[in-house]
């Protein structure tokens, strides 16, 4: 099959959020391989009341401006949905899959789609369990992967639970790619004077919705142990509270509130560049992880990673080049890890070595796979 027809139901912007930003660019790496691509959006994502964060929209402009179709908890839209992606006539339908909230309305739409043969019915599966637990969540997944021809995954632990949830399905791992963004034109040096920090500090970021899962409680109690002062860290927390803020505050030796910068709220694309530019290192304290989007921020703009040893964060790394892996949920070894970061004094070198590997999990390279896999399926 040479460049087939695809039609691909995701959630794009206008809203938030690692899936949405990821389909984007995804969208845009495909319309220029090649011109029979058709993407349909979400016209609703969550339930208001269902949604813990202040807004589910961004305000960053966005080219695209891809049609909604798609409402997820709504079943008079379903039919209606099939029946546009239909009507654009793909040879695989291509959709996201994270989260089995989305699993009864998805489930319809491929029954539907199912109807006619021809086309493939893909999964790309961010996540086959949600990060905290759902009613339902192996029956919800097992129920759309019974209607999926293939499922696409973007790292060994989501592909080795996608096998074992649906034996028999053809299930194909490719990579989670570094994101591309430009650096901002101002220098390190500035930023961090507009931001008011010193050129010497050392800036330990913590990037993204801060859930339960994403364990800052760790890396609080680990700093807590360590003079910050002493050592001019400056610990920076970007990211609207999914959990209750002030029980992670409290756990904040006093002593070193001062030193902390704590920004809850989603940031803009342009904010996050400048953050990630004037950072030290990426600290990802994470309790369980199947990929990050973050981490794959913290690649394009080449920061060094202080993370969890969980196999979704560290498959593609290599400890003392891209990073310093510690082990998950402990805050003594996570502080004895960002010491032995600091007496490294090694930064360039990580520069180095994470520009290799940004160029090795290329979009350019992740989309050829994509296509060449469906062309397989």
């Amino acid at each position: 099959m040479r460049n087939p027809s695809i039609a691909f139901l995701s959630v794009f912007p206008p809203y938030r959020g690692g899936i949405s930003r990821f389909s984007e660019y995804l969208q845009t790496k495909l319309n220029k391989k090649t011109s029979s691509v058709r993407c349909f959006n979400y016209k609703k994502q969550y339930p208001t009341v269902f949604y813990p964060g202040t807004c589910q929209t961004t305000k960053d402009v966005s080219d695209n401006d891809i049609p909604g179709v798609f409402h997820p908890f709504n079943p008079f839209n379903w039919k209606t949905a099939t029946r546009d992606i239909l009507n654009s006539s793909p040879q695989i339908f291509l959709y996201s899959y994270w989260h089995p909230f989305f699993a009864p309305g998805i489930r319809s739409v491929l029954k539907n789609i199912g109807t006619k043969p021809k086309i493939k019915r893909v999964a790309l599966a961010h996540n086959i369990y949600p990060h905290e637990p759902f009613c339902f969540q192996k029956f919800l997944a097992k129920k759309v992967f019974s209607q999926t021809d293939a499922i696409i995954t973007l790292s060994n632990e989501t592909c080795e639970e996608a096998k074992s949830l649906a034996p028999g399905k053809k299930v194909i791992k490719l990579f989670h790619p570094a994101f591309e963004l430009s650096f901002p034109e101002k220098s390190s040096e500035v930023i961090r004077e507009e931001h008011g920090f010193n050129s010497d500090d050392i800036i330990l970021l913590f990037f993204g919705l801060i859930r339960k899962y994403k364990g800052l409680d760790i890396m609080i109690d680990a700093l807590n142990q360590i003079d910050l002062k002493g050592y001019k860290i400056k610990p920076v927390i970007i990211g609207e509270f999914y959990i209750h803020k002030q029980s992670l505050l409290d756990r904040i030796d006093p002593g070193h509130l001062e030193m902390y910068t704590i920004v809850d709220r989603f940031v803009s694309v342009k904010e996050m560049a400048e953050y990630f530019t004037m950072a030290d290192a990426l600290i990802l304290p994470h309790k369980n992880a199947t990929q990050s989007g973050v981490l794959a921020d913290a690649i394009n703009f080449q920061v060094p990673v202080i993370t969890s040893a969980l196999p979704g964060l560290t498959q593609y790394l290599i400890e003392n080049n891209h990073g310093l892996f510690f082990k998950p949920g402990s805050s003594q070894n996570l502080k004895k890890t960002i010491l032995e970061f600091l007496d490294q004094n090694n930064k360039d070198q990580y520069r180095h070595h994470l520009q290799e590997l940004k160029h090795k999990l290329s979009w350019e390279s992740f989309t050829d796979e994509l296509i060449t896999t469906v062309q397989g399926i």
